[in-house]
C-alpha cells in the first residue's frame, strides 16, 4: 500500500513536471513569435517613408503654341499639390520642388513650402500656379514629336517632386576610453590630473557626405572647463545601409 502510494505520488511530481516544461516551451514559442512580429513591425510599420507628391485639378489657364519650323508653348495652370504620407505618425517635410519636363527637358517647376502632413493622410496644396514653357531649338526629334501632339491636342507633362532634405549636425560621441595616469591631490584645495586615449565617433546620419570644420569637444567638472579636444576638418560618407556608426579615432 505504502509502495503504492509512493508510486503515484512519483507519477504525479512527474506530471507536474512535464507540464511545467510544456509550459515554459510555450512561453518560450510565444516570446520567440512576439519577437518575429515586433521585429518585422519595425521593419515595415515603422520605417519612415517619404511622402508621395501627386498632382489633381489641373486648370489650364492660358496656352500658347508656335507651329513654326521651331515649335514651343507656353502654358500657365493652377493645380492641387497633394502630399500622401503613408507613415503610421505625422511627416515634417522640408521646402521641396515639383518639377515639370517634356520629352526630358525642363519646362518649369513650383516651390512646394515645407509643412506637416498627419499619419495616413494626404495634405492638399491649393491653388498651387505653375507657368510651362518649352522650345524644341534645333531638336529635330523633339519638333516633330511636338508637332505630332500639337496635331493630336494632347501634350504629355511630366511631373515629379525633388524633396530637399535638411543636413543634420553630425554627433559626437565618445568610447573605448583608457585611463593613462591619474594623479589627485587630496589637500584643501584638492584637484585631479588625468591622461587619457579615446576613440570619438563623429556619426553622420545624412543621405550624402557632410563635411565638418575644425572642431572642439570640451570636457567638464562642475561646469568648469578643464581639457579640449580639437578635430580636424575631415570629410566622410556613411553609405545608406552601412551597419553602424561611422567613426575616426583620435588621441589626447
Amino acid at each position: 500500500m505504502a509502495d503504492k502510494e509512493a508510486g503515484l505520488f512519483m507519477n504525479e511530481k512527474e506530471l507536474k513536471r512535464k507540464k511545467r516544461i510544456k509550459l515554459a516551451i510555450y512561453i518560450a514559442i510565444f516570446v520567440v513569435f512576439q519577437v518575429i512580429v515586433i521585429t518585422a513591425f519595425s521593419l515595415t510599420v515603422l520605417k519612415a517613408k517619404t511622402p508621395k507628391f501627386r498632382l489633381s485639378d489641373v486648370e489650364i489657364k492660358t496656352l500658347t503654341r508656335n507651329t513654326s519650323s521651331s515649335p514651343s508653348f507656353e502654358v500657365d495652370i493652377t493645380t492641387k499639390v497633394k502630399v500622401k504620407n503613408t507613415n503610421f505618425g505625422a511627416y515634417k517635410y522640408d521646402n521641396s520642388t515639383v518639377a515639370f519636363s517634356y520629352q526630358g527637358s525642363s519646362v518649369g517647376q513650383v516651390a512646394i513650402q515645407k509643412g506637416k502632413a498627419g499619419w495616413l493622410t494626404t495634405k492638399n496644396i491649393d491653388g498651387v500656379a505653375v507657368k510651362l514653357n518649352y522650345q524644341a531649338l534645333t531638336n529635330m526629334t523633339a519638333a516633330s514629336h511636338l508637332d505630332s501632339e500639337f496635331s493630336t491636342g494632347v501634350i504629355v507633362i511630366t511631373a515629379f517632386s525633388l524633396t530637399v532634405l535638411k543636413a543634420k549636425t553630425p554627433k559626437f560621441r565618445l568610447s573605448d576610453v583608457e585611463i593613462k595616469t591619474l594623479t589627485r591631490n587630496t589637500s584643501s584645495s584638492p584637484s585631479f590630473e588625468v591622461d587619457i586615449t579615446t576613440k570619438v565617433k563623429v556619426k553622420n546620419t545624412n543621405f550624402g557626405a557632410y563635411k565638418y570644420d575644425n572642431s572642439t569637444v570640451a570636457f567638464s567638472y562642475q561646469g568648469y572647463a578643464y581639457m579640449w579636444l580639437k578635430l580636424q576638418a575631415i570629410l566622410f560618407i556613411h553609405q545608406k545601409g552601412c551597419n553602424g556608426p561611422l567613426t575616426h579615432n583620435r588621441k589626447f
